[in-house]
């Protein structure tokens, strides 16, 4: 993946700026607006964005995780038709900087002829800098800025915030209604303890990557994008109580699928949420809930699913 801190050039640009952790929908009503705007002034379109949050760097005991790795931000910034990142490291040093320290170090050495942002834009130390010092600071620079306007579903504004709090709770359809897309995972397969495999419920087991939200534990209906085929499934986020408590992992079965996936990775959408995790005090009783719980999940699927959201 490529990085590009503080990259020069000289080149006629366009710039969007934010954390744009998750790429949900208000981010891409900014991203399209940006797009627009380098598309009528022939300039390239640069957004400049965060490795990490600032919020997880300054308080990280107090933030939940990201919403998408690095390389899922870089996929879905560029299917919005970003030409460049500028990717900026949390560091004191960056942290520090007032605002106007921040657009200087945007300007330097960019032809920059416009600025794209959300309208709730926060920038520079103590988050001091606002739209009106951008815009303050363009009518020198020559700028033209965008502010958008915040999003709105259902009455609330759509944030990463918001989606982060239905992974949370076990909402996966209200995550996906803000993302525009389902919430996802992409993992590679570990070798497990052959425990399903017994039961007769072969499962494919990943495990949550360490900076990443974690969903709620319990029981999904799921859908994996593997080897360029969609292979419905019912997965089993915790910590398998029933038998022995172990570190939360990620157990999925694939009633229409066979093939040995140790080692393979794919891409797994969260469709909806069935039921908590359970412990089960008889083994005859969980294989009659695994039962219930794959038939209920491919129905859920046959109902509900969007294949146009699993992207």
């Amino acid at each position: 993946m490529k990085r590009a801190i503080y990259e020069t050039a000289a080149r006629r640009t366009v710039l969007t700026i934010g954390n744009f952790d998750g790429v949900h929908r208000g981010h891409v009503e900014v991203l399209r607006t940006a797009r627009a705007l380098a598309d009528r002034e022939t300039a390239r379109l640069v957004a400049v964005t965060f490795t990490k949050t600032p919020k997880a760097a300054l308080t990280p005991e107090a933030y939940a995780g990201d919403l998408l790795t690095l390389a899922d931000k870089e996929k879905y910034l560029r299917l919005q038709g970003v030409d460049e990142i500028i990717w900026l490291q949390p560091t004191v040093a960056q942290m520090r900087q007032s605002a106007t320290e921040f657009l200087h170090m945007l300007q330097n050495n960019r032809h920059v002829v416009g600025v794209v942002v959300g309208e709730n834009f926060r920038f520079g130390a103590d988050a001091q800098g606002t739209v009106t010092t951008l815009q303050n600071y363009a009518k020198d620079a020559g700028w033209e800025v965008i502010s958008v306007p915040l999003l709105q579903d259902g009455g609330d504004v759509v944030s990463s915030s918001e989606i982060r709090a239905a992974i949370l709770a076990g909402e996966p359809e209200r995550a996906a209604t803000l993302l525009g897309r389902y919430w996802s995972i992409d993992e590679a397969v570990l070798h497990g303890d052959q425990r399903g495999r017994t039961l007769g419920f072969p499962t494919a087991n990943m495990a949550l990557h360490e900076d990443r939200v974690a969903p709620r534990n319990g029981v999904y209906a799921t859908v994996a994008r593997y080897d360029g085929t969609l292979l419905k499934g019912v997965t089993n986020v915790g910590t398998n109580p029933t038998f022995t408590d172990v570190p939360t992992r990620v157990e999925t079965y694939f009633p229409d699928f066979s093939a040995d996936l140790y080692g393979k990775q794919f891409r797994l959408f969260f469709v909806a949420y069935l039921r908590p995790e359970e412990k089960f005090s008889e083994v005859a009783a969980l294989v009659a809930q695994m039962h219930n719980d794959t038939d209920r999940a491919l129905h859920n699927l046959t109902e509900k699913l969007n294949i146009d959201m699993c992207r």
